[in-house]
């Protein structure tokens, strides 16, 4: 496709990338450009010099917090209403403020949920010119590396990639004409590059990534080259393409399958040494594969356990099992919700409070539901942060019985692997590996605390039933071909006890960092390739 007489919104496009982005697109003949931005001033101002340049009514500027769905789509409406025709969506829009990490994840992430599921249910699919429309994901190089610097916008980054995988399977595409391409930016002079150390977790972060930026050899690229590059990528780049730009180089990705992927294992450790006189918590330990490993510890001779999970009735029902089973006073139930941080902090207190140490944080609690996917993305991604920064900064350190603490963050395959029938659901486990592997690494990796991520193959458990309820708008025809794929993809389902009983090996076995897929009852070691290994030569 050329830009030449289509009409782009472009969010984010008052300055930065988006700035170069816009300008790109209007040298190159745009039809019309609208920037959705938050910031009023500076696009009025701009608006206003770009329509004396290349020519009145070519540039229409509309205040936009993307994070706010109905101001994303009353940007659309203007467009349609404006231009009549709508053709490429470039969700750039983005901050980096890993301090204020919750309204990241709402721009980083959200803010590009919306603008897919306008642009494709309604937008694109109704109102383009031609053939097919484009949606343009901006994610960053960091959506394929770790970066200890920037933990969790490293995580709403992997989050956009494997939302964009999932959303360019021809499960979509046959219904919508739109294609989806991911464009992932190198380090570019932009401010983000500038901002103060109160935008980073601590001061070891910021100094990490000045370090990095300041190095001699390090030469930033500029928002024209991100624009410039985009204009080819539109022209050549193929729905479900991913593309890293730096500079001159322009190059496309290809991330292997998973089975390319996978190392196999054979785990043979005395686990019962290993967790023994410990304490874990594991968040949604009630049911499921959570139960599981709550079931795993106790019989492998753990201190004591806490359970945390909604509902206080199961909660209290599964304590008296347990302590039938495996004798008193070893498992309590906390009522928690994984995303609010304060009941994650009482948590971790009253099981310190009860048993007096804590070694082991499971963030197990997760939700496969893209029906109710605002939600989902609090539980998954949220909630796995609070565990993992409360364990390694303020719990573990401080009250570990021995000299080493693990946290296990529970993924999915589909942290590895696209799914078109949970696209969100699989943003999210995405995110998790990037949060994973960014915490492991220094400044921010903790003395003799292992973070390991476990991505389950299809297991046995309540989060599969009803599936045709959790995906958006509950559309029969995307549940079957969703179901088909998913069938071919994985070839049998697994008990959740398997799972348990290793990850409980894993704990022992496993270096931090590592990625470990558990499926067809077997544990393979996911190794997950260097960027510079992905791109095409």
């Amino acid at each position: 496709m050329s830009v030449e007489k289509k009409v782009v919104l472009v969010t984010g496009g008052a300055s930065g990338i988006g700035l170069g982005i816009t300008k790109a697109l209007l040298k190159n003949n745009a039809k019309g450009v609208v920037i959705a931005d938050i910031n009023d001033k500076t696009g009025e101002e701009l608006s206003r010099q770009l329509n004396e340049e290349f020519g009145k009514g070519k540039v229409m500027f509309i205040k936009t917090n993307v994070a706010d769905k109905d101001q994303f789509e009353n940007a659309m409406k203007k467009t349609v209403e404006t231009f009549k025709h709508f053709d490429i969506l470039v969700n750039n829009a983005g901050i980096f403020h890993d301090n204020l990490y919750e309204k990241e994840i709402s721009i980083n992430l959200i803010g590009v949920i919306h603008g897919c599921r306008l642009a494709m249910d309604t937008y694109l699919k109704d109102y383009k010119s031609s053939s097919e429309g484009i949606i343009i994901n901006i994610a960053s190089v960091l959506g394929l590396q770790s970066s200890p610097a920037l933990p969790v916008y490293t995580a709403t980054k992997h989050a956009v990639i494997g939302l964009s995988k999932s959303l360019s399977t021809q499960l979509h595409y046959e219904t919508t004409k739109v294609k989806i391409i991911t464009i992932c930016p190198g380090f570019t002079n932009t401010p983000i590059l500038t901002l103060p150390e109160e935008h980073f977790f601590n001061d070891r972060c910021y100094k990490a990534l000045r370090a990095y930026i300041d190095q001699p050899s390090l030469k930033l690229q500029s928002v024209d080259d991100v624009g410039k590059a985009l204009i080819s990528i539109i022209t050549e780049g193929e729905n479900g393409s991913i593309w890293v730009v730096d500079g001159d180089n322009v190059a496309s990705v290809f991330i292997p399958p998973i089975q390319e992927l996978k190392k196999i294992k054979t785990i043979n450790t005395l686990v019962k040494m290993y967790v023994k006189g410990k304490v874990a918590m594991v968040t949604g330990g009630a049911n499921g594969i959570g139960l599981c490993y709550v079931k795993e510890l106790l019989k492998n001779s753990a201190k004591g356990v806490t359970i945390g999970d909604l509902d206080p009735k199961r909660g209290e029902e599964v304590v008296d099992e347990l302590s039938k089973e495996y004798g008193n006073n070893r498992v309590i139930f906390v009522k928690l919700d994984v995303t609010n941080k304060k009941e994650v902090e009482d948590g971790m207190k009253k099981t310190v409070e009860i048993f007096k140490n804590f070694d082991i944080m499971i963030n197990n609690a997760g939700v496969m539901n893209d029906a109710i996917w605002e939600k989902q993305i609090d539980i998954n991604i949220k909630g796995t942060i609070y565990g993992c920064l409360l364990a390694m900064d303020e719990f573990i350190p401080k009250y570990k019985t021995s000299s080493e603490g693990v946290i296990i963050n529970i993924s999915s395959i589909f942290g590895i692997e696209p799914f078109g029938g949970l696209p969100i659901y699989t943003a999210t486990k995405h995110a998790v590996i990037g949060l994973s592997r960014s915490l492991t690494q220094p400044p921010l990796d903790k003395e003799n605390i292992k973070i390991i991520t476990i991505c389950p193959g299809p297991t046995t458990t309540a989060l599969l039933k009803d599936l045709i309820f959790k995906t958006p708008n509950n559309s029969l025809e995307k549940y079957v071909h969703a179901i088909d794929h998913y069938r071919k993809v994985m070839k049998g389902f697994q008990e959740p006890s398997f799972v348990a009983e290793n990850v409980i090996r894993l704990m022992e076995v496993a270096k931090t960092g590592t990625i470990w897929n558990i499926e067809e009852n077997k544990v393979f070691e996911v190794i997950i390739p260097d960027k510079e290994d992905l791109l095409k030569k």
